[in-house]
């Protein structure tokens, strides 16, 4: 999977074409793999970090669209596109005013992070209570479903692995349509690493070794 998005592109600016010989390059060397693909393109385009250039819902989908469409007109067809805002996004419904439609959306999918306790004010907050909104919205729309970033940081000492180990539990049980799930495994903003402590690279280790997330014996829904 490969996120993607210009520094400082407006929206605006990829409909109108002006970057149309960048896109057209990209769709060219993508295509030329000859493998599959998924383009997570502007992801937490809801968020206020990106709101300057994210634009209005209208101005997104028209960039999402256009980009898309570009893509098939050069055949690269082992592309399939990755729409994935912010998870808190969906319980309020601006997640969903930035949706660019069936015909040009594969993938649904969200970003959800456990902000305490290192940002002030923040709730230690759950996997299941995080991407429960996103989820409630996303099985209703006959695509794929994706968690694209979560995260955890350290508390009191065998929390972040408990907190794992739930998420584990809550997928299986919870959200039993989820198809991929990826863990922000760096230290930015805060440190989400895995490696904070043994207990927490543990239960990650268990996670990756139940048989439940194994394609091979876990076929019950088609990607």
């Amino acid at each position: 999977m490969i996120s993607w998005n210009g520094k400082n592109v407006t929206t605006e600016d990829i409909a109108g074409g002006r970057y149309d010989d960048l896109i057209t390059q990209r769709a060219r060397a993508t295509k030329a793999l000859g493998q599959p693909v998924l383009i997570r393109w502007f992801w937490e385009m809801d968020g206020n970090k990106k709101a300057e250039f994210a634009g209005t819902p209208d101005e997104y989908i028209a960039a999402w669209r256009h980009i898309v469409t570009t893509f098939r007109s050069v055949g690269a067809a082992n592309v399939s596109w990755v729409w994935c805002p912010n998870a808190s996004a969906f319980n309020d419904g601006s997640a969903q005013s930035f949706y660019p439609g069936d015909e040009f959306v594969d993938w649904t999918c969200a970003d959800g992070y456990n902000w305490a306790p290192g940002r002030a004010g923040d709730d230690y907050r759950s996997f299941k209570d995080i991407f429960g909104g996103f989820y409630a919205w996303a099985s209703t729309q006959k695509k794929p479903i994706m968690v694209g970033e979560f995260g955890v940081q350290e508390r009191n000492p065998g929390d972040k692995a408990q907190w794992i180990s739930a998420a584990r539990d809550a997928i299986k049980n919870d959200f039993p349509l989820l198809r991929a799930v990826v863990y922000f495994n760096a230290d930015k903003d805060y440190d989400w690493r895995l490696t904070t402590s043994d207990s927490a690279a543990e239960a990650f280790k268990q996670m990756a070794h139940d048989p439940w997330f194994d394609l091979g014996v876990n076929r019950r829904f088609p990607l």
